[in-house]
């Protein structure tokens, strides 16, 4: 491979990464970055290694016979199917590995689980607000997308010799926050995409000029001044495109729950908002009936609100469990030799109507009392927060059982409890401190001062 191709092809690479950045404020965490990174260093990987093997390959074939026209016009259109192909591995291995050979080779059953997982994506395009929730099915989505950009924008850079025109993939995903955003999506979603369609302008510029033997230092600068005007031309037409292009309803992705601005249907529960105008009501609403078979079955519990940062408070996490409640009757078991006891309960839903469905702490199983296989289909269940959520249904009008294991430690059980390690992923995941008001440390400090193990504190710091 000549530089002619390699140049051009690092290039296609680096500007469709920075136009993926225009993706940034479409989400709450950088979550995307992975997924979209590794699928773009796997067009550009497989482009180098396509065109490289093709090349030698087609000069062993010819051996010293003249170039084919028709062999090179085959070769423009295998590479891409390749970069395709690697595509559908990537995107296999992370997110439909369990069907893979080794994780990354697709078979016909990976590719139903993949298939699946798009399908996830897309119930998620219409119940998510934007700022989205970084959900698995999302996030296929968007490396799938960025993906055939990265293609696109390969095939015309380096093989159409099309620099310019490959800039077109870029504003394609500008377009994705100034349509979905409410209000302003920040300077790097402005800037990244007009920097990548800077280095596009640039490198078709030095193709050009080598294709009639200009490529001295000065045609270097001269074609790198070029670029950069013309990519702060386009980072002021981005900033003059975005108060004219229409957002969606809401700045959402459809409407939806979980992170953002925006709500799910009904008596939605905004997992964000604060909870003031909920509880100071004038008249009570009845949202739910509950029969238990104990007097005291604790609290209903919708939805956990798990990440926290100083500048937007707290919002829900990722919900990554895709296993349908009708599929398991052990849906959170207790640790073992946990003391416990069962409670059963039965809810109908009055005038809630949600996509988090309500339930009991540790839930072993929850079935809906119609029976229906289907509707149960749509309700899934998420091991690391502990939610029932639905896909494309609600609880409205729903009357449900949970069967639930309370746990119910001894005091010796507390006194023996072994302080974990720091590397433990429990002690990782819920001991880690954002950045917080010192107000909230120095309170923490003062109540737990007097605390000798760590369940004491854990409780001297939940009196608090």
């Amino acid at each position: 491979m000549t530089d002619q191709d390699l140049r051009p092809a690092v290039a296609a690479a680096v500007a469709t990464f920075l136009g993926a950045a225009a993706l940034s404020p479409v989400y709450t965490s950088a979550a995307w970055v992975g997924p979209v990174l590794a699928v773009v260093l796997t067009v550009l990987a497989g482009g180098l290694l396509l065109r490289t093997g093709g090349a030698a390959l087609g000069a062993a074939l010819r051996r010293g016979r003249g170039s084919s026209s028709r062999g090179s016009g085959i070769g423009v259109v295998l590479v891409p199917v390749g970069q395709l192909l690697l595509l559908s591995a990537v995107l296999t291995a992370l997110f439909a590995p369990t069907e893979a050979i080794a994780g990354v080779i697709p078979t016909s059953a990976s590719l139903e689980q993949l298939v699946a997982v798009f399908a996830d994506g897309s119930a998620e395009l219409r119940e998510q607000a934007t700022p989205a929730l970084p959900l698995t099915g999302l996030l296929s989505l968007t490396a799938l997308f960025v993906g055939l950009v990265a293609v696109l924008v390969d095939l015309l850079t380096v093989a159409g010799r099309q620099a310019t025109l490959a800039g077109l993939g870029l504003l394609v995903l500008y377009c994705v926050p100034v349509a979905t955003i409410t209000g302003g999506i920040g300077l790097v979603a402005l800037a990244a995409p007009a920097a990548g369609l800077a280095l596009l302008m640039w490198t078709d510029q030095r193709s050009r000029l080598a294709s009639v033997g200009r490529t001295g230092g000065r045609s270097g600068v001269t074609g790198g001044r070029t670029a950069v005007r013309i990519g702060l031309a386009a980072l002021a037409a981005g900033l003059v495109l975005g108060s004219l292009v229409p957002t969606l309803e809401e700045g959402s992705l459809a409407t939806g729950f979980g992170g953002g601005s925006g709500g799910s249907t009904g008596t939605s529960i905004d997992p964000v908002a604060t909870m003031q105008g909920q509880l100071t009501l004038p008249e009570p609403i009845d949202l739910l009936r509950l029969e238990a078979s104990v007097e005291d079955p604790g609290y209903l519990r919708a939805v956990a609100i798990d990440e926290y940062d100083n500048q937007s408070g707290w919002s829900l996490s990722n919900l990554s469990g895709e296993e349908s409640i009708a599929d398991d009757d052990r849906l959170a078991p207790l640790p073992a030799r946990q003391s416990s006891r069962p409670v059963t309960a039965t809810i109908r839903a009055l005038q809630h109507d949600d996509r988090f469905l309500p339930t009991l702490f540790s839930p072993q199983s929850v079935s809906l009392d119609d029976g229906d296989p289907g509707l149960a289909e749509g309700w899934r269940f998420d091991p690391d927060t502990g939610t029932v959520y639905g896909r494309e249904v609600t609880s409205g009008g729903l009357s449900y059982t949970i069967a639930a294991s309370e746990p119910r430690p001894t005091l010796a059980q507390l006194s023996a409890a072994r302080q974990l390690s720091p590397d433990d992923p429990a002690q990782q995941r819920f001991t880690a401190l954002p950045l917080l008001d010192p107000r909230v440390t120095d309170q923490v400090a003062e109540v737990t001062a007097g605390a000798t193990t760590p369940t004491s504190a854990c409780g001297a710091s939940r009196t608090s």
